[in-house]
């Protein structure tokens, strides 16, 4: 067998950050960052709906939060894919320098 490569546009990074969906307040895990979107581990029996757009609240270590507006791409059975909506540019770089700090 070969190797598999990787063809994201942007690297994974892993972390392991709280983060809520909004506006439901429905609680999950991010466990992978990249500066196009993130993989979140579903910690009940909650699913979105693929290709919904919601915003994801990323709790940080120093009691605030950065939230992007995020779009539903892959739903697996404990977690999620999502994808970064655009025009967050900035938002979504704090996010990556915090998570990654």
């Amino acid at each position: 067998m070969g190797l598999l490569t990787d063809i994201r546009k942007y690297p994974r990074e892993e972390v392991f950050r709280p983060v809520t969906f909004l506006p439901n307040g429905q609680e999950a895990m991010a466990l992978d960052l990249s500066l196009g979107g993130a993989r979140v581990g579903l910690l009940d029996t909650w699913r979105p709906t693929p290709d919904a757009v919601m915003p994801l609240s990323f709790l940080s270590d120093t009691d605030h939060a950065i939230t992007l507006r995020c779009r539903v791409t892959r739903v697996e059975v404990d977690h999620i894919g999502v994808a970064f909506e655009p025009e967050q540019d900035e938002d979504v770089r704090r996010l990556f320098r915090e998570a990654l700090h």
